[in-house]
Formats: C-alpha cells, sequence, structure tokens
C-alpha cells in the first residue's frame, strides 16, 4: 500500500481535507508538525481541541513535554510504526502537516548523525562567547565549504550542529547528510498550494490575532513556569512562542509581538512554498477551490494510488 503525503503552507486548510476524508473512508491520520507534538502548547500551535481529536485522531500529537527534546530521528522512527499499524489495520496512511524538515527525511531518508553532545556544545557556545558566531561561521566554511554557504551566519543553532558533528565525527555534516538511509514505503505527494498569497497572508494575520485573544500569552507564561523553560529549550524556538517569550522578557512590545510573530509565519510559509514548488512527482490542488472540489480529487488520487 501507498502512503499518502498531505502538505502545505500554514494557515492553508490543510486539516480541513484530511477530516474530510477522514469522513468518506478508512485512513489513518498521522501529524507531520513539529511543535504540536508538545503537550500544554495548543493556542500557540494551532492544535485541535481535544473534542476535534477524539472524532478525528492524529497520532503524533501532545506525544511529548515541552522541556524534552525531539528530533527528526525519532519522527522517522515512530513514523514508520505507525505507517506499519496503519497498513496492518487496512487503513490507508495519510501523513498531514507542514513541516518541510519531516517531510523531507522520510522521502529522501534519514543521515547517520550522532547524538548531540554536551561538551562539545559547551566548548562551541563558549567559544561563541569568545570569538562571536561570525568567526564560527569562518571554522565551518573552512571544514564544510558546502555547509558554510548553505548555512546563514546569523542560525546560530545550525553553525552549532554542523561543527559538533565535524568534532565528534571527523568528518563534514554534509558528507554524511549525502549518505542517507531511506524508508521502504512508496510515497504519494500531494500538497494545498494557494494562487494568491494575499489571502494566505489575511489568515496568517488574522490566525495569530485569534491566538493572542485566546490566550497565547498566558499560555507561554503556564509552560516556562511548569516546565522550566528558557531560550535554550527547543519548544521555546518555535513561531509564536518565540517572540511571546521576548516579550516576557521584556524585549518587546504587544505590537512588535504581534508583528513579528506574523512577519515570521509569513516568511516560513514562503520557505514552504518555494519547498513545494520545485518538488517533482507531487501533485497540487487549489487551495481556494471548495472543500468538496478538493475532497473530490484528493479521492481520486487515493483511489488510484491504492
Amino acid at each position: 500500500m501507498k502512503v499518502l503525503l498531505l502538505k502545505g503552507p500554514t494557515a492553508v486548510g490543510k486539516t480541513a481535507l484530511a477530516t474530510a476524508l477522514f469522513d468518506n473512508m478508512p485512513i489513518s491520520l498521522i501529524s507531520v508538525d513539529s511543535a504540536q507534538i508538545y503537550q500544554d502548547m495548543d493556542i500557540g500551535t494551532g492544535k485541535p481541541s481535544q473534542e476535534f481529536l477524539k472524532k478525528y485522531p492524529h497520532s503524533l500529537i501532545d506525544i511529548i513535554t515541552p522541556n524534552i527534546s525531539y528530533n527528526v530521528a525519532n519522527f522517522i522512527k515512530d513514523v514508520n510504526v505507525l505507517i506499519k499499524k496503519a497498513i496492518n489495520e487496512k487503513k490507508y496512511p495519510v501523513l498531514v502537516g507542514g513541516s518541510s524538515l519531516y517531510f523531507n527525511a522520510l522521502q529522501q531518508g534519514l543521515s547517520d548523525l550522532p547524538p548531540a553532545d554536551k561538551q562539545i556544545r559547551q566548548f562551541i557556545e563558549n567559544k561563541a562567547k569568545q570569538k562571536g558566531w561570525s568567526k564560527l561561521h569562518q571554522d565551518l566554511i573552512k571544514v564544510d565549504k558546502e555547509a558554510g554557504i548553505r548555512i546563514k551566519p546569523q542560525d546560530c543553532q545550525r553553525i552549532m550542529r554542523a561543527l559538533e558533528v565535524y568534532y565528534l565525527t571527523g568528518n563534514s555534516i554534509t558528507n554524511l547528510q549525502n549518505n542517507r538511509k531511506k524508508l521502504n514505503h512508496d510515497w504519494v505527494s500531494v500538497c494545498l498550494f494557494p494562487t494568491d498569497r494575499k489571502i494566505l497572508h489575511t489568515n496568517i494575520n488574522n490566525r495569530f490575532k485569534k491566538m493572542i485573544k485566546d490566550g497565547l500569552i498566558d499560555e507561554t507564561k503556564y509552560i516556562i513556569k511548569k516546565y522550566n523553560l528558557n531560550s535554550s529549550n527547543s519548544s521555546l524556538h518555535c513561531i509564536g512562542y518565540k517572540q511571546t517569550y521576548d516579550y516576557l522578557q521584556n524585549k518587546t512590545n504587544l505590537d512588535d509581538l504581534t508583528q513579528k510573530a506574523c512577519a515570521a509565519t509569513r516568511q516560513m510559509a514562503k520557505r514552504q512554498l518555494t519547498w513545494l514548488r520545485h518538488e517533482q512527482d507531487i501533485v497540487r490542488i487549489n487551495s481556494e477551490y471548495s472543500i468538496q472540489e478538493q475532497l473530490k480529487i484528493l479521492q481520486k488520487i487515493v483511489n488510484t494510488s491504492r
């Protein structure tokens, strides 16, 4: 059996289409969202309600607390088990979400990279404090030119990871990533693709304003206190929470919080669209079609691929 990958930028309507498909055929929904994995992070991730999830169960939602790390390797391992489980239950596996990193790892394979090392990371952080991340970016170019070109000088997380891999293995992250292990599944890629960016941007802006109104600031306060979070936790790097955390640290005001979060979400959507536009062997469905029209196209794709 093939596996359906339902992709699309944030706020485009993927969940509505996936649940419409759920109502019409036996499928197993698996979330591909790097933020909705976290418990107690509901408002800022746009997570469906518990009542909704009882009617339309999604695997890989609310699986860890915000103080625990979860990486692509964890995702690949978990999703492989869930796909096999769905197939054994005679259900069509449908992976729905917008995480290009997760989808790319599924289709292109996962590199055999070493786990994070606290001592190495502390060494790199200390070096960055002394010399600055721009100097470390230059160091990266010396040992891995491709990664140095690919990674921006201000992207300290990726610089740290690339140098960490080199220090641990003596090999560049680029070489290791070129030697990927692929899952043995037959993927069918479909994406909801907006033709009018203005509509998407309006949806993004309105969605975040509703998050603020619904209590995102209080939710962020709650998880910081409950799980003793700080800026080093990956969960607080999620869009919306990162800007709210800065607001709570008195680094910005409420208007700037909203503007920065909306801008970051639009930038993410732009990256997602660029990735989807260049992907080969993918069926694009106009997100401005009615849900009935979208469902009709998607059902045809599923029925011909089973």
